[in-house]
């Protein structure tokens, strides 16, 4: 389904901030901006041209996104000031606000977009956490009064037998 920016500013009730003549265009992939600069543009790189990127309270990214013509949706009510506002009408990106969080705005453009579930999307915790490379067990003290204690440093015992397995 193609949607554009007219479309959910319709929808969303988002604000025109800039580059209002440019609201007639497509929205392809949508790239949330909530991580370092360099980040940033390694996730943009790989996005199409029609990218809308999600952005909150971030003048780092502000003025490297309208610098380079990339339409986006500045979340939980930040102001990108003015100097970045010219700076997106000279470069033909359209600056929209939202008051609510990126969070909500993703999760809605999702709906808007009839795109997939965003547990699908979502970069969920199994596919970056990892175990830690040593396991313990947990030995119960008691305190003078009967009362269970938990002292990390007494009571947390490496499990025998791992570093053997560890080292195959």
């Amino acid at each position: 389904k193609t949607v554009t920016l007219s479309q959910a500013i319709g929808t969303l009730g988002l604000t025109v901030l800039a580059g209002e003549k440019y609201t007639d265009a497509r929205i392809g992939a949508i790239v949330l901006a909530d991580g370092s600069l360099e980040q940033f543009k390694a996730t943009f790189a790989s996005a199409d041209e029609d990218a809308l990127c999600l952005v909150g309270d971030r003048p780092d990214l502000f003025s490297f996104m309208a610098s380079r013509g990339v339409n986006m949706i500045v979340t939980g009510g930040a102001q990108p000031g003015e100097v970045v506002l010219e700076l997106a009408e000279e470069h033909g990106s359209c600056v929209l606000s939202s008051q609510q969080d990126s969070y909500t705005v993703l999760n809605l453009l999702n709906a808007e977009l009839g795109g997939s579930n965003p547990e699908e999307v979502a970069d969920t915790a199994d596919k970056w956490m990892r175990m830690p490379p040593y396991l313990y067990y947990l030995r119960h003290g008691r305190c003078n009064e009967g009362h269970r204690r938990l002292d990390l440093h007494e009571n947390f015992q490496p499990l025998r037998g791992y570093r053997e397995h560890i080292r195959g």
